[in-house]
């Protein structure tokens, strides 16, 4: 599906992109997705506002019709710095459901299709940058080196409630190993020992060439991105710090909603099983046995969900939770189970 296309399908109400003077040619365009972050996306796009480079960049910022004031910043913004900020301002009636729940994947979508540069950069509204030479470090790994396509850092996390920063928190085993086949970087995704924040990426946009399912299926957008691009190209770690990520109490993976919690801890699963099957991998037995209980986990919830995937391997007691949860009979023994 190219971008026209999408649009055909999804969008439901024009964008309104702001005026703007921005370069014509820039070679760096940074995604912003935002919504309901006014008390964060100051900082998130004065930080990428400091950035010193010695080519143009462009930044593209998606306001998906907030109610706290974001909105209001980001024209703020945008009618401060017109040579820098492309606005997009959306609305509601485009958001695309995905696990039963209206999120910002057509704003996201939106941004990186709009991007006029050679790379893409993103910074999420509630998270920031801490290196004003961030994007010139990381352009100058990849114009050095054409086998790469994808660079990115180490970072610190900011637990935003109890204000605990956590520095140089991407410490994946095999991170720093940035010569790995293809074969291992793809498993390295799959098993969480070669972790990518979505803050610190830089990426070349011609891996962008279309909007692929896996794109629209799962509750995260990141992930599938990075195992899509594993197939076509190396990737870069610089073990220095770029970002600051924003750990929020109540966010999608950490919601206080137990049925919302576990369907997006089981999306996480399901979508590494769709890729280790869309390129002919084998399964391993942990994720067989992360995808048994995430999944009888979450029927508890919905007795009626129908999986993408059956129960691998079922013992007796698998077989007699899914069971329970389906009947909705003895659920306070499968809790106990």
């Amino acid at each position: 599906m190219n971008f026209e296309e999408f649009l055909d399908q999804y969008q439901k109400v024009p964008v309104v992109e702001y005026q703007n003077h921005v370069p014509e040619n820039p070679l760096v365009s940074v995604c912003v997705q935002t919504y309901q972050h006014a008390p964060y996306i100051r900082e998130c796009l004065d930080s990428i506002l400091m950035q010193k480079t010695d080519f143009p960049f462009e930044i593209l910022l998606g306001e998906d019709a907030s109610t706290d004031g974001t909105r209001e910043i980001c024209i703020e913004y945008a009618e401060k710095f017109p040579d820098k900020i492309r606005l997009f301002l959306h609305r509601r009636e485009n958001n695309i459901e995905i696990l039963g729940t209206p999120t910002g994947r057509f704003n996201f979508l939106y941004n990186l299709f709009s991007a006029k540069s050679n790379y893409i950069a993103i910074c999420e509204g509630d998270d920031y940058w801490i290196d004003p030479l961030k994007l010139q470090k990381q352009i100058d790994v990849l114009e050095k080196n054409v086998e790469y396509g994808l660079v990115h850092t180490n970072c610190h996390y900011l637990h935003d409630k109890k204000k605990i920063v956590i520095k140089n928190n991407n410490t994946a085993k095999l991170n720093n190993k940035n010569n790995l086949s293809e074969s291992e970087l793809f498993y390295g995704l799959i098993t969480s020992n070669y972790k990518i924040i979505t803050a610190t990426v830089v990426f070349k946009k011609e891996l962008l060439d279309s909007i692929f399912p896996a794109a629209l299926k799962f509750g995260m957008l990141d992930t599938p991105l990075w195992l899509y691009f594993s197939k076509k190209t190396k990737f870069y770690f610089l073990d220095t710090p770029s970002s600051m990520y924003r750990v929020l109490e109540n966010s999608a993976s950490r919601s206080k909603n137990l049925a919302r919690y576990y369907r997006f801890r089981l999306s996480m699963v399901e979508m590494r099983l769709y890729f280790i099957r869309k390129y002919n991998y084998i399964v391993s037995p942990e994720l067989k046995n992360k995808y048994n209980s995430t999944y009888l986990n979450y029927i508890m919830f919905d007795r009626k969900f129908k999986p993408y995937y059956p129960l691998f391997n079922p013992t007796k007691l698998d077989t007699f939770r899914e069971f329970c949860s389906r009947k909705l009979l003895l659920n306070w023994i499968v809790i106990l189970l």
